[in-house]
């Protein structure tokens, strides 16, 4: 059973072209957007022109920082899998193991073959993962995770 979690082959290609966009929607947000529209609006507004496209600024500035925050999360977040104290319990209690089928399963624990392990109901085999995967999660090739 494979213990490491095996990334994606495109995963770095994908989390680059994810960042990219962010960092390059940021950039022309902040350096052509709105000193264009500074220079425009202080013409209508006499006085007040600055603080208003500081304000806007700031309105686009704290949600696309936290938006980046939240993607990094995602992508260092280990992706989990069936935990060892399923595991244990099942041993425990000698759980009654069924065959795989392409049906639900109602509160029976399934055998994977590509693991070689037990595994819970609603729990599925992630080929770019290498593990099983809990209530049908899957593989994000945008986090890479």
């Amino acid at each position: 059973m494979p213990s490491a979690f095996l990334p994606h082959r495109f995963g770095f290609v994908m989390v680059t072209a994810c960042l990219s966009v962010y960092f390059s929607g940021a950039a022309i947000y902040n350096f052509l957007f709105l000193p264009r529209a500074a220079s425009e609006l202080s013409q209508l507004w006499r006085s007040g022109g600055h603080v208003t496209i500081q304000f806007v600024r700031i309105l686009f500035n704290v949600p696309w920082l936290l938006a980046v925050w939240s993607f990094l999360r995602a992508h260092c977040t280990d992706p989990g899998g069936i935990t060892e104290r399923w595991r244990t319990f099942a041993r425990q209690t000698n759980l009654e193991v069924g065959e795989s089928k392409q049906e639900w399963q109602p509160a029976q624990a399934t055998w994977c073959s590509k693991c070689s392990d037990i595994r819970p109901e609603r729990a599925h085999h992630c080929s770019a993962t290498g593990k099983c995967a809990q209530r049908m999660d899957h593989y994000c090739p945008w986090t890479a995770n």
